[in-house]
């Protein structure tokens, strides 16, 4: 399982998920590839110029919104009624 590195927040920047693309030192952790750590907006800068890490997921809010991950929605497997 890959470990998940909480950023240390500085002056409310948004903090969003990557995933590591290369083997990155951050805080004083080690990540390995596939690994996933939370950084801020200036923290990822560097990182995504380099292709280090990669966005899996966007700046934490407090709205409850549908992730696309199992919640309620369009099934895309299901065919559209009326087509047989």
């Amino acid at each position: 399982m890959a470990k998940v590195n909480k950023a240390k927040v500085q002056d409310d920047t948004s903090v969003g998920r990557y995933k590591v693309l290369s083997p990155l030192r951050h805080d004083g952790d080690n990540y390995a590839v596939d690994e996933t750590v939370e950084l801020t907006e200036k923290q990822a800068a560097p990182l995504l110029g380099v292709n280090a890490v990669t966005l899996i997921k966007a700046a934490k809010t407090d709205s409850k919104t549908d992730d696309g991950e199992g919640g309620k929605g369009d099934d895309p497997n299901k065919k559209p009624e009326g087509d047989e």
